[in-house]
């Protein structure tokens, strides 16, 4: 890789990581973390499910999930219940806050992150478009290759 790769590749990154503090630093203090964003997210498309597939789905270790689930709990955006089935496992489901949360969150996410693409003349949007879309394509393939190799 050469020095201009290298400044590609740490430049995107760098972008990535201000448009993050970005949203951080005018978001209000009652937002979710990010972990707390993706668990609110993962719980308002799945619907009910069990801590133990909560866990596998944010791919983090059950402890650090219950962890999590404590917070959110606090908070009031989520709650715990004995499933119907199985007295022993715990449904986590969004409550009506918690869905309310993670939409207004969505919609401050969706705002802010135009603000990203504010510099860019439409010619260049599409341009960066069909770029990331390439390298996603592409590691879209390589994942799918390594699935394959693992079977």
């Amino acid at each position: 890789m050469d020095s201009q790769d290298e400044q590609i590749i740490t430049l995107f990154f760098e972008v990535c990581r201000r448009n993050q503090r970005y949203h951080d630093r005018i978001s209000g203090s009652d937002d979710p973390s990010r972990g707390q964003y993706y668990c609110l997210a993962i719980l308002d498309g799945a619907g009910a499910v069990s801590q133990r597939e909560l866990a596998d789905l944010l791919h983090i270790r059950p402890a650090s999930t219950g962890e999590l689930l404590n917070r959110l709990e606090a908070k009031g955006w989520i709650e715990r219940r004995p499933s119907l089935r199985d007295k022993r496992m715990r449904l986590v489901t969004l409550t009506s806050a918690g869905k309310e949360k993670i939409d207004a969150v969505r919609l401050e996410k969706k705002a802010n992150d135009k603000v990203m693409l504010t510099p860019l003349t439409e010619e260049d949007r599409q341009r960066f478009f069909e770029i990331l879309t390439k390298i996603n394509d592409y590691y879209l393939h390589m994942e799918q290759e390594l699935r394959k190799r693992n079977e």
